[in-house]
């Protein structure tokens, strides 16, 4: 595990793991459960039982993969372990339901999700509610990922006061400023990619590629190497885009007349990513209200902050018991 994954997998289970002790749980089951590092600590540090799930084969085969690797260590387990692939989604919750009663049979269980993805987040809170789950332990991340104007409001209490989050300011949600400051390397990397593909839209249109009212195209992911300079960022973007790239000099010559317009990106930005904490602090905010309403007053939620933030800036955790 990377130092960040240590970080995160070791406060969590220790939540989890203390919320377990608490309610008299047993059983766990980690959504988004990836390589099986939390569910594997929680099973045999805290010796629970843990079904861990997640939508991706390669990530439960690597999970039984790391399993057998612990298995030649330790000839015990303190708690039991199993991985299962299913695609977690309000269409899939009778098969997981299923997964969980031959796992667990009818006894008490708790639910947890170390940043779950985008919509994963919403779908472990609805899924807490419609199984037998008694315990809720999730961290949230990806906000960007978030289907607009789906998945935000939740609560009744924001729905009746209509705010609005487009795709921009869902973004900014996963920005963190207060980390620039002790990396201020990564900080001017970010910013520069940002500027290079701010200018590649005003190349694309200037060259006729695309019109100025066209959709942005998606480039995807591109080779760290391909950030190098303007030139070679273009290039790589506009064959990964399928167009043609005949003018490497009239690239190079169109950045250097615009290349003054990297402040103006950086300060941009800048003024957007102030937002960040707010934006965030309003998403966990609609979900922890969301809970409470749908709890009654037989339950309990808390909010919760869990990591360093310069090491896991998605740090909040919203803890739940019916």
């Amino acid at each position: 595990m990377s130092p960040k994954k240590q970080h995160e997998v070791g406060i969590m289970a220790a939540l989890v793991g203390k919320v377990a002790a608490a309610h008299r749980v047993e059983t766990v089951i980690d959504l988004g459960s990836g390589q099986g590092y939390l569910s594997r600590l929680l099973a045999f540090q805290h010796g629970l039982n843990v079904l861990g799930v997640d939508g991706d084969p390669a990530q439960s085969a690597g999970a039984y993969r790391i399993d057998a690797q612990f298995a030649k260590r330790s000839t015990r387990v303190p708690g039991e372990l199993s991985h299962s692939t299913l695609l977690i989604s309000p269409a899939s919750l009778p098969q997981l339901q299923r997964n969980i009663v031959d796992f667990n049979g009818q006894k008490d269980w708790l639910l947890c999700g170390l940043h779950t993805c985008g919509s994963l987040a919403y779908t472990t809170i609805d899924l807490f509610f419609k199984t037998d789950a008694k315990c809720l332990v999730t961290v949230a991340c990806c906000y960007n990922r978030l289907t607009v104007g789906e998945e935000f409001p939740t609560s009744s209490f924001l729905k009746e006061r209509s705010p609005r989050l487009g795709r921009l300011a869902l973004k900014m949600a996963c920005q963190t400023p207060s980390s620039w400051p002790s990396n201020p390397e990564e900080c001017f990397e970010f910013f520069k990619r940002h500027f290079y593909r701010a200018l590649l839209q005003k190349l694309m249109v200037e060259i006729g590629l695309i019109s100025a009212t066209q959709a942005p195209p998606a480039i995807g992911k591109l080779k760290k190497n391909s950030f190098f300079s303007f030139q070679v960022y273009a290039h790589a973007a506009l064959v990964q885009l399928g167009y043609p790239v005949s003018d490497p000099e009239g690239i190079q010559a169109f950045y250097e007349k615009h290349r003054a317009g990297y402040r103006q990106i950086a300060l941009v930005w800048s003024l957007q990513s102030c937002l960040a904490p707010v934006i965030e602090s309003l998403l966990i905010l609609d979900r922890y209200i969301s809970i409470r309403e749908r709890l009654g007053p037989s339950g309990d939620v808390t909010i919760l902050p869990m990591f360093d933030l310069l090491v896991s800036p998605r740090c909040f955790a919203l803890v739940a018991h019916k």
